[in-house]
């Protein structure tokens, strides 16, 4: 025989390993109903034909890159001005040709293949160059733009993460020159360049 005392807490025991299950359950359902499920079709997503691979900020290309060249004393009053600082060097160390064979994809070995008359670099070059400088001064929030024609003719671009006007702005260090919008003076990203171009 099961002591009063004994028996109340046994049988309290048992309510609370009922009661919390349908709690739980009860509680799930009012959520759910709370939270229907949205379902929502999308055309499949374009994939890249380029493999990208995070860098990490330690990167010892960049650190050598960074060292081994002079726009590490380019300084702006704004971190605009000095974009386009950087876009202009970028743009003056080499003269615009075919890059034949093609160089890899990173600026060391870009510059030292162009300068060595190994090959030449156009507007891909220029971008790729330009990335890494930005990248080895800490700008790691850059990204590749390709300009497509109907035509079929493409061109490279780089944008970059402007913190003063918390928005992507494209550079193009091929012809060292960035883009303003007209209404409101700000520098230009790459789908409001579309956007004022094709409407």
């Amino acid at each position: 025989m099961i002591a009063p005392g004994r028996f109340k807490k046994w049988l309290l025991l048992c309510l609370l390993l009922v009661a919390i299950p349908l709690a739980w359950w009860g509680t799930r359902r009012v959520i759910g109903a709370a939270m229907p499920e949205v379902r929502v079709s999308l055309p499949p997503a374009r994939r890249s034909n380029f493999d990208f691979v995070p860098e990490h900020w330690r990167e010892p290309g960049l650190r050598q890159l960074r060292d081994g060249e002079d726009y590490r004393q380019i300084t702006g009053q704004t971190q605009l001005e000095l974009f386009r600082k950087l876009a202009d060097w970028t743009h003056r160390q080499w003269t615009l040709s075919v890059p034949d064979p093609y160089p890899p994809s990173n600026a060391m070995d870009i510059l030292r293949e162009i300068r060595a008359g190994r090959t030449g670099g156009f507007c891909g070059q220029y971008a790729y160059v330009l990335a890494d400088v930005l990248k080895s001064l800490g700008f790691f929030c850059v990204r590749y733009v390709e300009l497509w024609q109907d035509s079929g003719r493409s061109h490279f671009v780089v944008e970059v993460w402007l913190d003063s006007s918390r928005k992507w702005i494209v550079l193009d260090p091929t012809d060292a020159v960035y883009y303003v919008l007209t209404a409101s003076g700000q520098p230009a990203g790459a789908l409001e360049i579309h956007r004022s171009l094709f409407g």
